[in-house]
């Protein structure tokens, strides 16, 4: 029910046009390339061009950074990806080809790396995106082969989802995925949107008619976003369509990213984050 759930949300699209109210601006970064909030509400932020992780609190208080360039523990080459949980933060560091992982307070904790594997159907390189189900599983956007890795909780290879033996639902050119808690996988692939189910059978491929450069589900909360509009749907309450929202009169730069935390939509640009108030109506 859960699939057939999320498969009627999505066939049924009409957007509508919102206004915003914008609370505050925090952060002051450099180059900013993708940011995650957890259920505790903090906020960590990946900055490419430092490549620095930060911990900020929603006043905009830097609690912990971390990185700089390098390929030892705590240092990065290019992270691309954060996503955080109440006790742990991974981040994909994608031209070291690894995930490391950090606890909440950002010690390092362990990195996942299979560059040394004997079998290269488990491979993953320049990992792009990552993120963890309810239920413990890890998934792994492999650029280098257009493809989703999925692993258990103990790090045990279980399957490839999105490769050349999913036929029609076949990655070609993977920009981004997001992971429902329930384990549902949502990736932006060229122009298509495409949603794969939590046992990776292919459910949903959309041509969208716009060209979508960001994906984040949050708390069942779905932001699509291109350089000035969010697109926002809700899985748990089953809204069938899609709240548009036109950014170019709140931000002064492109949208990296948005995602939405209690009522709350959190727009993530190169060198700050908009906080914008959602009306509980929507």
């Amino acid at each position: 029910m859960k699939k057939l759930y999320i498969i009627l949300s999505f066939i049924f699209i009409t957007v509508f046009p919102q206004e915003l109210e914008l609370l505050s601006t925090i952060g002051n970064f450099e180059e900013a390339n993708s940011f995650s909030i957890n259920p505790a509400g903090f906020i960590f932020v990946t900055d490419e061009n430092s490549n620095m992780l930060y911990k900020i609190d929603t006043l905009g208080n830097v609690l912990q950074k971390i990185g700089g360039y390098g390929w030892s523990e705590m240092s990065f080459d290019a992270p691309v990806d954060v996503f955080a949980t109440t006790l742990e933060v991974y981040v994909c560091d994608k031209n070291n080809s690894r995930v490391q992982l950090f606890d909440k307070d950002l010690n390092f904790i362990n990195e996942f790396k299979t560059d040394q594997n004997e079998n290269s159907d488990y491979y993953f390189s320049y990992p792009i995106s990552c993120g963890k189900s309810n239920q413990g599983d890890f998934f792994i956007l492999d650029a280098d082969n257009s493809r989703i890795m999925k692993y258990d909780m103990k790090g045990k290879f279980l399957q490839v989802i999105g490769g050349i033996e999913s036929g029609a639902f076949a990655l070609s050119n993977p920009k981004k995925m997001a992971v429902s808690s329930y384990g549902n996988l949502f990736v932006i692939n060229n122009e298509q949107f495409i949603v794969f189910d939590q046992f990776g059978n292919g459910v949903l491929k959309l041509n969208v008619e716009f060209i979508p450069s960001n994906i984040n589900i949050t708390n069942e909360k779905l932001i699509l976003n291109d350089d000035w509009t969010i697109r926002y749907l809700d899985l748990i309450n089953g809204i069938r369509n899609f709240i548009i929202y036109s950014l170019e009169n709140y931000i002064d730069d492109e949208i990296v990213e948005g995602l939405v935390f209690n009522q709350r939509m959190y727009v993530l640009t190169k060198e700050q984050i908009y906080i914008f108030r959602i009306s509980k109506s929507e």
